[in-house]
Parts: C-alpha cells; sequence; structure tokens
C-alpha cells in the first residue's frame, strides 16, 4: 500500500488506541515505573519489539526490533502508527488527559531504533 501511495496511518494509530485502551487495565500501575516495566514486558511476550526507556521527563521511549517496521523498506518517514496509537491511549489513561506521541526515530527513516516522545497535551 505504501508504494501505491495509500496512506493507512490514520486507521492503523485508531487501531493502536483500541488496542491501549484494551491493554491498559492489564499493564495499570500507580507507579510510572512499574507501568512502564509491565508496558516492556507486553511488548517483548507478544513479540512487539524490546522497549527501553530513555528519558522520563521529557518520556522518551525507544523500541527496537520494531514489529511494525523492521522489516520495511527505508522509505524516509515514521511509519509506526499503530505503536503511537497504543502509547497513545495507555499513557493517556495513565496520565488521566490527553498526551501527544511523537515518533522521532523510526527504522523505516533510516535510523536504527524507533523512539516516540510522549508529552502532555496542552
Amino acid at each position: 500500500l505504501i508504494k501505491e501511495g495509500i496512506n493507512i496511518d490514520p486507521v492503523l494509530h485508531e487501531a493502536g488506541k483500541r488496542i491501549g485502551e484494551v491493554i491498559y487495565p492489564r499493564i495499570a500501575s500507580e507507579d510510572p515505573g512499574d507501568l512502564l516495566e509491565n508496558l516492556r514486558r507486553f511488548w517483548m511476550i507478544n513479540r512487539l519489539g524490546v522497549l527501553e526507556v530513555e528519558s522520563t521527563d521529557p518520556l522518551v521511549i525507544r523500541a527496537y526490533e520494531c514489529f511494525e517496521c523492521g522489516l520495511l523498506p527505508q522509505i524516509g518517514e515514521s511509519a509506526c502508527a499503530l505503536d503511537s496509537g497504543i502509547l497513545e491511549a495507555v499513557f493517556s489513561r495513565h496520565f488521566k488527559g490527553d498526551v501527544l506521541v511523537e515518533e522521532t526515530e523510526c527504522y523505516a527513516r533510516g535510523d536504527g531504533r524507533c523512539s516516540f516522545r510522549i508529552v502532555p497535551e496542552s
């Protein structure tokens, strides 16, 4: 679809948000560190990749071995709309307010990992 110029990112992002809503109760924790560890474990167990927290202020999560874009050719742009949607839903629920998830690095852009910056929406 990418080669044909069809952008399915909005559909993938919405699907990711729904997935995030479903998994949140299974990984939720009042403690942010525990939530991040539960999310990391969920990602690994379900073979979505390997998550690593780069920083907590702002929250930056790195993803290695990304299931979503790891096998895509380098297309020069980010391609992790599903992951972004999952992270948006999980952290919106955790912080009890909307968050912005910006993918700052992506295998599909030629980077060595995918990275997501997560901040409260102002």
